[in-house]
C-alpha cells in the first residue's frame, strides 16, 4: 500500500473531535447495545468504533450502507499518499470530519439516494451536507452546505475503502475547502471532485480473482512495483438513452456493487495490453479509481484492460446506438430532430441519398445532373445541425465502410476524400466510380463518337488510400474512448501524430496555437499520444536560436504555425515526455509519390 498514515496524530484528533477540548477530558465511548428495531441502529456500532471490529456488509438499504460504515475512515491524499482528514460516521449517518494539518473540525451529514437506480433497489448515490463548518472555512466563502454525486464500497480482509465522486455543473464547498487536498495550489478548479477513504480492519474475505473472462470492474489501487491490480467485479445496468447536449444515442450505464464487495488481485504481466486505457494519469498515480473492462486468462491474469466512458452525471457510454435517419425533399430527419438542408446548402432542390459510412452519415443535395454538395454528419459526436466536412462532386464511393478511402469525382478529375487528385480523364464523361481494390480505381468513361454513339469504357488508375491517421484522429476528436482505442491501433507505440495543413473543418475545432513564424501559411498539429508532453519547436539553420515550447495534454491538439519546406527543413519539432525519448520530426513535407498529409513520430 502507498498511503503514509499518521497513527498518532490520528487517533488525537479522532478522540478530540470538533470540540476542541483535550482529549483526556472526552466523554468515554458507551457501551454497545444489542440492537431492538431499525430506528434504535445507531446503537449497534460505537461513536466511536474500533477499526478491528467485524462488519456485515448490507448494500442494499440505505440503512444497511449506514450501519456498515459508521466508525472512523480517513481521507487518502492520492497524490503523495498522505493521510487528509478523518471522517467519522455514526449509524444515523451523522458525522465529524477533521483536517489532519490545522485539526479544523465540521459536522453535517451523510446519506444515500437513488442516483440512477430505481426507488426501492439499492442506492447508487449520495448526499453530503455541513451544518457547523467550524474552522474548515470562513462563513462569507461558504455558498452551499452540500454535495451529492455516485459512490463505492468495497474491502480487502484488511481495510475497507469508500469512495465519493461529486457530480454537478459546478464546484462546491465541500470540493474546495472540507476535502481539498490540493488546496495549496493556486490553480482555479485545481481541487478534487472525487474522493478515497480507508478504515482499517477490513470486512472482506480474501476474493479470488475471476479467471479466463470478460467483466466490468472497479479498479481501486495498483501495487508498488506496477505487478498487479486490486479490481472488484461490478454490476452492469444498462439502458437506451441520449446525449443531453446532442441527439446521440447510446447505451447508457451504471455501476453497482455486487453481494460480495470483495477486491482482487489481479497480477500484470508483460504481455498484459495497456494501450487502450485512456485516463492513463489516474492509472499511473497508483489509484486508478474508474470503470474498466477487464478480460483476464485462465491464470486470473489480466490480458486486457481499459477504462468505461464517462458520459454525465454517472452515466456511462457502454456503446453508441445505431441512429435513425430518413429524408425527404430537402430535409433530413436524424433520430426525429429535422434539418433543413437548405440552411446548410442554399442551392440544392433535394436531398439524393443519404448513406451511413462508419460513424459518419453523407446527405448528398443535388445541385446539378453533374454536381452534389455531401455533407458529413458525425455520429459518434451528434451535434444537431452540425456537419463536420464537405465534398462537392458526384459519384462517391468507399471501401469497407472506410470514409477515408473515399473517392468523388468533380468535372474531369477523380479525388481522394482529402481532396487530393488522384486521375484525370482527357476525353469524355465519368460515368461511374468503382474501387476495384486497395490499389485501383475502375473508371467507367463514356465518349460519344462523331456520329452521335454512346460509348463506355473501363479504365483502371492506380490508387493508394492514406492518411486513416488524421480521419481517426478526428473521430476521437468527435467522439470519446471508442476512437480513442482505435486511433491507439493504428499508432502503436508512437509518441504523437503529425498532421500537416489539415482540413479547415478540423482547423476550426482547435483553438490551442504554437506560433513559431507570424504569418506561417502552413499549419502543423502536434497530437501527443502520451502524459505530460511538450512540444517545442525550435529552428535547424546555423546561429538562429528561436525556440518556441508549450505542454500540452494527451490527445489534445495543439497547432504550430511554420514553414514546412518542400526540401531542406528550417526547423524540427520535438515531443518531450517523461519515461519516453524525445520524438523528433524535421518540418517538411512528406507526399512524395503519394499525397500525404500524416505521420506517427515515435
Amino acid at each position: 500500500m502507498k498511503r503514509k498514515s499518521l497513527a498518532a496524530l490520528i487517533c488525537m484528533l479522532c478522540l478530540a473531535g470538533c470540540s476542541g477540548k483535550p482529549a483526556d477530558t472526552q466523554k468515554p465511548a458507551e457501551t454497545e447495545k444489542p440492537a431492538v428495531s431499525s430506528d434504535t441502529a445507531e446503537n449497534d456500532i460505537k461513536e466511536n468504533d474500533s477499526a478491528e471490529q467485524k462488519r456485515e456488509a448490507d448494500l442494499g438499504s440505505e440503512e444497511g450502507i449506514r450501519r456498515f460504515l459508521a466508525g472512523t475512515w480517513t481521507l487518502l491524499d492520492c497524490d503523495d499518499g498522505e493521510d487528509f482528514g478523518t471522517l467519522s460516521i455514526k449509524a444515523d449517518g451523522s458525522f465529524e470530519f477533521t483536517r489532519i494539518s490545522d485539526g479544523a473540525c465540521g459536522k453535517g451529514t451523510l446519506s444515500f439516494t437513488n442516483l440512477l437506480s430505481e426507488e426501492g433497489d439499492a442506492p447508487d448515490g449520495f448526499n453530503l451536507e455541513f451544518s457547523d463548518w467550524g474552522k474548515l472555512a470562513l462563513a462569507e466563502d461558504i455558498y452551499s452546505n452540500g454535495t451529492g454525486g455516485s459512490f463505492h464500497i468495497g474491502s480487502f480482509p484488511d481495510e475497507d475503502y469508500l469512495y465519493l465522486k461529486e457530480i454537478g455543473n459546478g464546484d462546491s464547498a465541500v470540493s474546495m475547502y472540507a476535502f481539498n487536498t490540493n488546496a495549496e495550489s493556486d490553480e482555479i478548479g485545481a481541487w478534487p471532485y472525487d474522493w478515497l477513504f480507508y478504515r482499517k480492519g477490513g470486512t472482506g474475505s480474501d476474493a479470488e480473482a475471476i479467471a479466463d473472462d470478460r467483466f466490468y470492474a472497479w479498479a481501486w489501487e495498483i501495487d508498488d512495483d506496477g505487478d498487479g491490480v486490486w479490481l472488484q467485479p461490478m454490476n452492469m445496468h444498462e439502458f437506451e438513452t441520449v446525449d443531453e447536449y446532442s441527439n446521440r444515442k447510446f447505451m447508457g450505464g451504471y455501476f453497482t456493487e455486487k453481494e460480495d464487495i470483495g477486491i482482487a488481485y489481479y497480477p500484470l504481466t508483460d504481455n498484459t495490453d495497456l494501450s487502450h486505457i485512456l485516463d492513463t494519469a489516474a492509472w499511473n498515480s497508483g489509484y486508478p479509481l474508474f470503470m474498466c473492462v477487464a478480460k483476464t486468462d485462465d491464470k486470473g491474469n489480466v490480458k486486457e484492460l481499459h477504462d468505461v466512458d464517462i458520459e454525465m452525471y454517472g452515466v456511462y457510454e457502454l456503446w453508441g446506438l445505431d441512429p435513425e435517419f430518413t429524408y425527404d425533399g430537402t430535409i433530413f430527419t436524424i433520430n426525429d430532430f429535422a434539418i433543413d438542408m437548405r440552411d446548410y446548402v442554399a442551392a440544392t432542390d433535394a436531398i439524393v441519398d443519404c448513406m451511413r459510412i462508419g460513424d459518419w452519415i453523407a446527405v448528398e443535395c443535388h445541385i446539378n445532373p453533374e454536381k452534389s454538395i455531401y455533407e458529413f454528419y458525425s455520429i459518434s459526436n451528434g451535434d444537431i445541425g452540425y456537419f463536420e466536412y464537405e465534398i462537392e462532386g458526384a459519384q462517391l464511393t468507399w471501401l469497407d465502410d472506410d470514409l477515408s478511402t473515399a473517392v468523388y469525382a468533380r468535372d474531369n478529375a477523380i479525388y481522394d476524400f482529402w481532396g487530393n487528385m488522384i486521375a484525370y480523364v482527357d476525353e469524355g464523361q465519368i460515368g461511374r466510380i468503382d474501387i476495384k481494390d486497395e490499389t485501383t480505381v475502375s473508371v467507367t468513361i463514356r465518349v460519344t463518337d462523331e456520329i452521335g454513339r454512346l460509348k463506355e469504357y473501363v479504365k483502371d488508375y492506380a490508387y493508394e488510400p492514406c492518411d486513416r491517421a488524421v480521419l481517426a484522429y478526428y473521430e476521437y476528436w468527435l467522439g470519446g474512448g471508442q476512437q480513442w482505442r482505435e486511433l491507439k491501433d493504428l499508432a502503436g507505440d508512437a509518441s504523437a501524430l503529425i498532421i500537416v495543413n489539415p482540413p479547415e473543418a478540423m482547423l476550426d475545432r482547435m483553438y490551442n496555437t504554437l506560433t513559431f513564424k507570424e504569418g506561417a501559411l502552413d499549419k502543423v498539429v502536434v497530437v501527443p499520444l502520451v502524459d505530460d508532453a511538450e512540444i517545442t519547436i525550435e529552428s535547424t539553420i546555423p546561429d538562429d536560436t528561436q525556440k518556441v515550447s508549450e505542454k500540452v495534454e494527451k490527445g489534445r491538439p495543439i497547432v504550430c504555425e511554420v514553414t514546412v519546406s518542400e526540401a531542406m527543413p528550417a526547423a524540427m519539432i520535438t515531443v518531450k515526455a517523461p519515461g519516453i525519448e524525445d520524438a523528433k520530426w524535421d518540418v517538411v513535407q512528406l507526399s512524395g509519390r503519394i499525397p500525404q498529409k500524416s505521420t506517427f513520430i515515435k
